[in-house]
């Protein structure tokens, strides 16, 4: 009977022996499942994040180039450059008489008749609205905020303003000087107001530039006049910026906001009257040099050949010139200053205002809108 017991016992043992190292075995089987399963995944995590990497680094040149297309696509080319879709604007015949543009803004053209009435045409109330006599220069600011013109006094020019959002003349913004002079130009630029007034010095023209700066609705001159130049005739202004010739260097200077005076380049000019009509945002300018019986046309890449006796002159889209060349007849020209192509978009247009995509020029008695693009 012992012996059974003793048989049976050692019998158990042995069958919990077996089962215990059946057990540490499944265990081990299941951690090793386990580390193999997060190894699994880890692999698929680092490939996943290889791959969003690549497609990372895939997609930046992408966007670049999307960056790229998209600025390539804003940027009308010389050729697709038109008149198109031209409508004729009602009203904007004043008393009958012939009339010219002086400038545009969103809602509004500036037009001065032969007898220097200054006139405000309204695009979408087609009417036209009477400002001043006796106007020799006026400018529009592209807000539809402010005229700024130049009437003729007795003694010499004084400039006025006038509030469009009111419809009322504020009256004059300076004082007539003692000495006379004439009033060259007019300029609206980062909510200050400036004009060029050359007296005559020992045959030497002085440009002084008065400023006027802007307080809720009251303009305030400066107490100090800011010379440009000794002997600018006038100037012209981008954003940050006036452009002037010197003829003693034959230079194009600029002259930052701040007081800065720096020369930009040497320009051939054969005529010491030569003066700057406009600049872009590239610093590009354009000057008009004085040669008798003809003036002739110079921009930042050179001569602009077989373009003469040339009157309005503005860029668009920053890269291209629109002028008009008078002579046996007026024409409208665009002009790629870079590659000196130009070519003719109209004739007998005698003036015009190019402002977004919209140009507004004008025939003998009628203006019409047309698209550029």
């Amino acid at each position: 009977m012992k012996k059974i017991n003793l048989l049976f016992f050692l019998i158990m043992f042995i069958l919990l022996a077996a089962c215990s190292e059946k057990a540490e075995g499944t265990i081990e089987n299941q951690e090793k499942k386990e580390d193999y399963t997060q190894s699994e995944e880890n692999l698929e995590d680092d490939a996943s994040a290889e791959q969003e990497a690549e497609t990372n680094d895939n997609e930046a040149p992408k966007e670049e180039e999307n960056q790229e297309e998209k600025e390539e696509n804003n940027t009308i080319s010389f050729e697709d450059i038109d008149l198109k879709n031209g409508v004729e604007l009602k009203n904007a015949i004043i008393e009958g008489s012939t009339s010219i543009i002086l400038g545009a803004s969103e809602n509004h053209i500036l037009l001065q008749t032969m007898a220097e009435g200054l006139y405000l045409y309204n695009i979408k109330e087609e009417k036209t609205i009477p400002i001043a006599n006796g106007v020799k220069h006026a400018t529009i600011t592209e807000d539809d905020q402010y005229v700024f013109y130049v009437k003729e006094n007795v003694a010499d020019d004084i400039v006025h303003y006038y509030d469009i959002q009111l419809n009322l003349d504020q009256g004059p913004l300076t004082e007539p000087h003692s000495d006379g002079g004439i009033i060259r130009n007019v300029t609206y630029l980062n909510g200050a107001f400036y004009y060029s007034y050359p007296l005559l010095e020992n045959d030497t023209h002085v440009s002084e530039l008065k400023v006027l700066k802007k307080y809720t609705s009251t303009f305030v001159i400066k107490p100090e006049d800011e010379k440009i130049s000794e002997t600018s005739r006038a100037f012209a202004a981008n954003d940050h910026a006036f452009y002037y010739y010197s003829p003693q260097n034959k230079s194009i200077n600029k002259v930052h906001l701040s007081g800065d005076n720096q020369e930009l380049g040497k320009v051939e000019a054969e005529f010491d009257d030569a003066e700057v009509l406009a600049v872009n945002n590239k610093e590009e300018w354009v000057i008009l040099d004085f040669i008798p019986p003809e003036s002739k046309l110079v921009t930042s890449y050179g001569e602009i050949e077989d373009v003469t006796w040339v009157r309005d002159v503005q860029w668009i889209y920053d890269n291209y010139l629109l002028v008009i060349s008078s002579g046996l007849d007026d024409k409208l020209i665009l002009i790629d200053p870079e590659t000196q192509e130009h070519k003719i978009l109209s004739k007998n247009f005698s003036s015009f205002a190019a402002i977004g995509d919209s140009i507004y020029v004008q025939g003998g008695s009628k203006v019409f809108k047309y698209s550029l693009k």
